[in-house]
């Protein structure tokens, strides 16, 4: 189970507008405590998402979640825009925030990053890259990208 906020759109009524103390204050519960009064941890933060450009809300999200992993170790899991530059910006918000690229995962990257250039170059960020559209067109695509970018370099 993970905790925090997904995208804006998809933050509940009473969830929008939360100070960044209250989401923290929420993270850090389900981190440690449990969630909603349960003994339930959450064992992972995220997925934190984050529209192409941020929002003030999803911004405080991800403040949050980079505290809440500097004092618990836990790994961030991230929802990307979808612009090219988006899990790129996130890695960097993440790294001078003072939190551990080694310990995000970027989501949906085969969505995001556009060929394999621009995955190599990410993968340089230190964050863990994710590939989740399994038999969906983007990763298939990717795979014939590298496939015949490998094959002609023989």
């Amino acid at each position: 189970m993970g905790c925090g906020d997904y995208t804006e759109e998809f933050v509940g009524g009473e969830g929008r507008g939360r100070t960044a103390e209250a989401v923290a204050e929420e993270v850090l519960d389900d981190l440690l405590v449990g969630a909603e009064g349960t003994h339930i941890r959450a064992g992972i933060i995220g997925e934190i998402g984050c529209s192409h450009s941020w929002s003030e809300q999803e911004r405080i999200a991800m403040e949050v979640a980079v505290a809440a992993q500097k004092k618990t170790g836990a790994t961030i899991s991230v929802h990307p825009g979808r612009h090219p530059h988006a899990p790129f910006e996130i890695a960097r918000f993440i790294r001078e925030a003072g939190g551990r690229p080694d310990r995000t995962i970027m989501a949906h990257v085969e969505r995001t990053l556009p060929d394999l250039d621009s995955l190599l170059e990410f993968a340089e960020t230190g964050c863990v890259v994710e590939f989740d559209f399994s038999g969906s067109s983007p990763l298939i695509t990717l795979f014939r990208i590298s496939t015949s970018r490998t094959t002609a370099n023989a």
